[in-house]
């Protein structure tokens, strides 16, 4: 059962907190939406304090929740792919080896 909470409770983070992050940053590189200078350098940094809590979290697991494969780590994925395939360099990714490690293991 806690499992599951914890399921949910990365599924809603990753929904709320890292998608509204990566759209932010994302939308205007885009062209989907106006570009505003402060909004995307706000979204760069909650995006890098997101990464930061993903990659804490990441130290000693290899999955968000328990030994196996979850929604949870499907779902948070699925919330950042665009930010590694269109504004997370190599230059800001670097500092988060915990999280490029999962990402790169679910996307596998």
């Amino acid at each position: 059962m806690e499992d599951r909470t914890q399921v949910i409770q990365w599924v809603n983070f990753g929904s709320q907190d890292l998608a509204s992050a990566v759209a932010s940053w994302v939308y205007p590189v885009l062209g989907l939406v106006e570009s505003n200078v402060q909004n995307v350098n706000r979204a760069k940094e909650d995006l890098r304090k997101l990464f930061h809590c993903l990659d804490e979290h990441l130290k000693t697991r290899t999955y968000l929740v328990g030994e196996r494969l979850t929604l949870a780590d499907i779902s948070v994925v699925a919330d950042l792919l665009l930010a590694y395939q269109h504004v997370a360099d190599e230059t800001f990714r670097k500092p988060f080896t915990n999280t490029n490690r999962w990402f790169s293991t679910v996307v596998n």
